[in-house]
């Protein structure tokens, strides 16, 4: 995880195979507590990772938020998605 600013996270997960998804939103679960809350995917589509990056805005207070904050690199979530009709479409040459 990475701070952007006072209350923006950028979460990295580690999803190899996980299809390219920008616009889509993905739920997440934390598999300790069980909370889970819907993020849109930040991931550039022009990224080639095998990483989902999430900007989360930290809310005081917010259950998954303090989750987050306290979480540590290799702490299981649990990913369902992607959802949303939403999605990049690149601009095509004409």
């Amino acid at each position: 995880k990475e701070v952007l600013s006072r209350d923006v996270l950028l979460a990295k997960l580690s999803a190899p195979g996980w299809p390219k998804c920008p616009g889509k939103f993905l739920r997440i679960t934390h598999r300790e507590s069980g909370i889970e809350r819907a993020y849109s995917v930040a991931t550039p589509a022009w990224e080639d990772s095998s990483e989902i990056h999430l900007h989360i805005r930290l809310i005081e207070g917010g259950a998954m938020s303090d989750v987050l904050k306290a979480s540590k690199a290799g702490e299981s979530f649990d990913i369902r998605g992607p959802f949303g009709k939403c999605s990049y479409q690149p601009e095509q040459s004409t």
